[in-house]
């Protein structure tokens, strides 16, 4: 990607901006979005700007509207600070009373930070400590964790492998944008729901 000359936070943004498009407007969604399954190139009419290319296209999920306008509501409720909605929206998809749990895997945020009121708080967090917390988490929770893993949709466990991915991806880019938290949602949510 450095060689081609293309801003690293370009091929972020454009990432983020595909995935979103997919999965908030489109509702069909590639869910293997590691480093080997994305072709980096400039574009053909400006060759300071990034075009991805989506490469192996096994693993992809269509979301039903349904599915797809509760992920956008609860995204738009996280990005909000609506705690009600987050609750509503959690619950629409089958997380019943564990949506403080559901919302902190979506943000790996823990509850208390999901519902801050903070306008950083849904920044990827990836400090030594952060991360430790969020291990000791998920150690504490892996019975709850694994209950909701047993009740939410099939399609809601390959969005968080995506999202999974996508975060790897800012991380390896070097340029994290928080690709399912960015700007991108907060602009683009508000049209579509």
């Amino acid at each position: 990607m450095k060689d081609l000359g293309v801003p690293l936070d370009d091929v972020a943004r454009v990432i983020s901006r595909t995935f979103c498009e997919q999965i908030f407007r489109h509702g069909f969604v590639h869910c293997d979005p590691h480093l080997a399954n994305i072709l980096v190139r400039s574009q053909p009419n400006n060759s300071k700007k990034a075009q991805i290319v989506l490469l192996d296209h096994g693993l992809y999920r269509q979301l039903d509207d349904e599915f797809r306008m509760n992920y956008c509501h609860l995204w738009k409720a996280l990005v909000t600070f609506n705690k009600p909605d987050v609750e509503k929206y959690c619950r629409n998809l089958n997380a019943g009373d564990m949506y403080p749990l559901l919302s902190s895997m979506l943000t790996l945020s823990a509850w208390d930070d999901v519902t801050s009121g903070d306008i950083n708080r849904l920044r990827t967090k990836s400090s030594r400590g952060n991360n430790e917390k969020m291990k000791t988490y998920a150690q504490r929770y892996i019975r709850d964790i694994n209950r909701l893993m047993e009740s939410v949709p099939s399609s809601l466990l390959l969005l968080l492998k995506t999202n999974d991915c996508l975060r790897c991806l800012d991380k390896e880019i070097g340029a994290p944008i928080n690709t399912l938290a960015g700007n991108y949602i907060y602009d683009n949510i508000y049209e579509h729901t």
